[in-house]
């Protein structure tokens, strides 16, 4: 991972258009990650709903 990150920062420093194709792949990583979060979230959350005995705490599914 560090060594990915160097990578990026060198490529940043290149050139305008290495550094604009750089930021977007960024942004496309990133988005990527975010959905893949959430999708778990609510995969776990429903999961651990259907598991855990009702006590009147709602378990709240983000979105």
């Amino acid at each position: 991972m560090y060594e990915d990150l160097k990578c990026e920062i060198k490529r940043l420093h290149e050139s305008p258009n290495e550094r604009q194709r750089a930021m977007r792949e960024y942004d496309e990583k990133c988005q990527h990650l975010q959905k893949h979060f959430w999708d778990d979230w609510e995969r776990t959350t429903a999961e651990l709903a259907q598991k855990l005995p009702a006590k009147g705490i709602p378990i709240v599914v983000a979105r």
